[in-house]
């Protein structure tokens, strides 16, 4: 990417975000967050400012920072395809898939010219990262995570 598409497209974020800044908020304010950064990625894709570039996106962040959530508004908003990695990642059984196959599945996703991925994986980290033209990185408090870990198993327990 070049400087000035990164310089055009921070002019159009809410002060305080960048291409691979933090939300950290400690409460409610980061459903606050999650609103101004959809809405500047809203308008600047409105203005075409900037996001023709922006078509690749990576979210991660603790369990329960809420990369899902982030990520399905953003492919809302933006018109990109949504990949969940658990989703992706865990067979039935909860069996994970085997480490060349996952591999192998996040090389042919990073290829394809838009995607939004959420999730962690630090063993395959590395090819997201060389393929990502935009890192969202969710980094909010222990006590927060773990609230919206609490409430994602209420709210889906015996479902999967």
């Amino acid at each position: 990417m070049n400087e000035n598409a990164a310089r055009g497209r921070d002019q159009n974020l809410p002060a305080g975000f960048g291409p691979t800044e933090r939300i950290a908020a400690g409460d409610s304010r980061s459903r606050v967050q999650y609103d101004l950064l959809i809405e500047a990625f809203e308008k600047a894709a409105m203005d075409n400012v900037g996001l023709n570039e922006m078509k690749r996106l990576m979210i991660i962040g603790c369990g329960g920072s809420g990369k899902s959530t982030l990520a399905v508004r953003l492919g809302e908003s933006l018109s990109l395809p949504v990949y969940h990695l658990d989703r992706l990642y865990w067979q039935p059984g909860w069996e994970g898939l085997p480490r060349d196959e996952w591999r192998a599945l996040q090389e042919v996703l990073c290829v394809q010219p838009e995607w939004i991925l959420d999730g962690n994986y630090s063993s395959t980290m590395d090819v997201r990262f060389a393929s990502a033209d935009t890192i969202i990185f969710l980094d909010l408090p222990t006590l927060s995570c773990l609230h919206g870990a609490i409430r994602r198993f209420l709210r889906f327990r015996g479902r999967s």
